[in-house]
């Protein structure tokens, strides 16, 4: 199977575990969407965006997706081939996790979101790759993470730049997904009302 198609499937992938997890009630799906060009390549990225069912006639109940903003990632997959690399520094390879975020932040600016990098690692870990700043909003709205977490810094000249790792289903567990969707039950709310207690 080629890389390209090999990409494909695993968006595919990742693009199921979102949606069971932000549209339980079928009220919606990830899939993707071509938008944005990448400089010198002359091709257009795509990108997994959350979409949401609206209704567009009442009378037949026919439905069409849109954008959902309410999602406040902008997700990236990469198929990461050679595991070697991503474990030793004599590789120099790690720095491809920080050059796939800034790729996705120059996106996510656009569309006023966090960037959210999801590969798969050993072929079976999907890991999430995000900023240290993004990591820690999280932390303030959801408490501490109860799942384990890499940190990952990286000194380049002046610049320091320090992303997190993270389990794509513990992120999907840690995160309250009614605190995005503003449903009347919010989980962290009802944790933080518990602790006070």
């Amino acid at each position: 199977m080629n890389n390209k198609r090999k990409g494909s499937n695993f968006e595919r992938e990742v693009g199921k575990i979102l949606t069971t997890a932000y549209y339980p009630e079928g009220d919606g799906m990830f899939q993707r969407i071509y938008s944005h060009p990448i400089p010198a390549k002359g091709e257009v990225m795509g990108d997994l965006k959350a979409m949401k069912y609206m209704l567009t006639d009442p009378e037949t109940g026919d439905k069409s997706l849109v954008l959902d903003n309410s999602w406040p990632f902008n997700v990236e997959c990469k198929n990461y081939i050679d595991i070697k690399p991503f474990y030793s520094g004599l590789y120099g390879k790690e720095t491809e996790l920080f050059e796939w975020l800034e790729q996705a932040r120059e996106v996510s600016k656009k569309e006023n979101k966090k960037p959210l990098v999801v590969f798969k690692l050993f072929r079976s870990y999907t890991i999430c790759v995000m900023d240290s700043l993004d990591f820690e909003e999280l932390l303030v709205a959801f408490g501490s993470c109860p799942k384990k977490t890499y940190r990952l810094s990286s000194q380049d000249r002046d610049k320091k730049r320090t992303i997190y790792l993270i389990l794509l289903s513990d992120l999907l567990e840690w995160i309250d997904i009614g605190y995005y969707k503003n449903r009347r039950y919010i989980r962290s709310l009802v944790q933080k009302m518990a602790r006070e207690a």
